[in-house]
């Protein structure tokens, strides 16, 4: 392996990269700033999927559930279980599809639109931070490279990211 942070080799005969990987960093950004929103959003007594099922309900409206799911990446099964908790809480209502019936929609209530408030607080928080740490120029261009590279990663073949 060449280039920046190719690492050194594990010990104890293992190929592996080091801790200086691209790779590797990638990973520990994302747990970093996970961990913090998580903290940042603790208060709402929501989980990580509740959170981004609602934050994806502010942005895109009502919408399918399979439309939903499908713009999350996650199964029907899990959203139908998540879009449930978030209605027995009281965080979303289900509405009927002006244009089929049969289909629901899943809409914000007053509560949810509350959470999704704080959610958004903590997203922009935490940005604002990166951004007086680092300066919004190196942060734009980072979002743009990582956008570059989920691009690349979503066109990949399977065995060429495996």
């Amino acid at each position: 392996m060449t280039g920046v942070g190719a690492g050194a080799g594990g010990g104890a005969g293992t190929d592996l990269p080091g801790h200086d990987t691209f790779g590797y960093q990638t990973l520990l950004l994302a747990r970093t700033l996970q961990a913090q929103f998580l903290a940042d959003i603790r208060r709402t007594g929501l989980s990580p999927a509740q959170t981004n099922v609602l934050a994806e309900i502010a942005r895109a409206g009502p919408l399918p559930q399979r439309d939903l799911a499908e713009r999350l990446s996650i199964g029907n099964a899990s959203i139908g279980q998540t879009i449930d908790r978030l209605e027995s809480s009281g965080h979303i209502a289900r509405t009927r599809s002006p244009v089929d019936r049969r289909v629901f929609h899943p809409v914000l209530t007053p509560k949810g639109t509350r959470a999704v408030r704080v959610i958004a607080d903590a997203a922009w928080a935490q940005l604002a931070m990166l951004e007086r740490q680092l300066g919004a120029d190196f942060i734009a261009q980072m979002t743009q490279a990582m956008l570059r590279i989920n691009a690349a990663l979503d066109t990949a073949p399977v065995d060429e990211v495996e």
